[in-house]
């Protein structure tokens, strides 16, 4: 049986560990900018750790920008323009730094994210490049095999907004920036959805892609208003593929 020592000296360090370790080894952030992006690590790993609350957590507001603009290669400098326009309405996202750190490299996390939207749950993207690997081999598995990835990320953005346009036009009216579809109302669209043959995103695929309905919505809406507003430091408009 292996002794408290050398359990010690072959056990894996926590998330939490590599997040702090990781902020610490920086010289890329200023200190006032690795504090905010550590509280933020912090307590998505206390309170919430579910692999789609941390995959959120890091990721998010880069999810939004590749969700809203596919044909656009989002740098390191989009991104930090955007997290800029962001945080002027009390939005705090992780730095680009940081956020390399992750993933070995800006390109990780691109290809991370990429996954993430063409596969979607099949990828299993992590919050660190562990999951890089893995979905790649996933979309090259589904590829091969002819089958279709259920359910991407997009596609359940594109039944969100499928519902709430349906809803608010029964209603005779267009929905205002606040009027989206609750849970409830979702899944009850949903339902007649599928008896008419529509292929329908059930709760399961939702929470494994975003953790709760809340979290699909957040993203979704930040994503139609990104693209209504464009790109920040750039000319770039949405092309409706939402």
């Amino acid at each position: 049986m292996p002794n408290a020592r050398s359990t010690r000296t072959n056990a894996r360090p926590s998330e939490m560990a590599l997040a702090v370790a990781g902020r610490y080894r920086s010289h890329q952030a200023t200190s006032d900018e690795a504090a905010r992006d550590l509280r933020a690590l912090v307590v998505n790993l206390i309170q919430l750790r579910s692999p789609a609350r941390l995959r959120l957590g890091h990721l998010e507001l880069l999810i939004q920008m590749v969700m809203a603009f596919p044909e656009v290669i989002v740098t390191e400098e989009l991104y930090e323009a955007e997290r800029a326009l962001q945080a002027q309405d009390g939005h705090e996202y992780p730095s680009p730094a940081s956020i390399a750190e992750r993933y070995f490299g800006w390109v990780g996390a691109l290809t991370a994210v990429e996954s993430f939207r063409d596969v979607g749950g099949a990828a299993r993207v992590k919050s660190t490049h562990r999951g890089i690997e893995k979905a790649l081999a996933a979309q090259a598995s589904l590829r091969a095999t002819g089958r279709e990835p259920g359910y991407q990320p997009v596609l359940i953005q594109q039944a969100i907004i499928r519902c709430r346009a349906d809803l608010w036009s029964s209603l005779q009216h267009a929905p205002a920036g606040d009027d989206w579809p609750n849970e409830w109302e979702f899944h009850a669209w949903a339902k007649l959805a599928r008896a008419r043959g529509m292929h329908v995103p059930y709760a399961r695929h939702i929470r494994k892609a975003f953790d709760t309905y809340a979290d699909a919505v957040r993203v979704t809406r930040a994503a139609v208003e990104m693209q209504d507003r464009g790109l920040a430091g750039t000319s770039a408009r949405g092309d409706a593929s939402l």
